[in-house]
């Protein structure tokens, strides 16, 4: 199990310098854990232009 934090799924989900290595590393895991903070503190993120949203579906 690897715990995952907003700074770790806003780089997966906002284009940025770790985006290619985040997304390499998430391939990885078998059993990913977020805390249930994680939604609400990336809706701010999500309001940038280059983000893709990310839904309650996802989680």
């Amino acid at each position: 199990m690897a715990y995952l934090d907003t700074s770790v799924l806003t780089a997966y989900y906002c284009p940025e310098q770790l985006s290619d290595a985040v997304g390499r590393v998430l391939r990885d895991i078998s059993t990913p854990t977020i805390s249930s903070l994680v939604e609400v503190e990336l809706v701010p993120q999500n309001a940038k232009p280059t983000c893709i949203v990310a839904t309650s579906a996802f989680w």
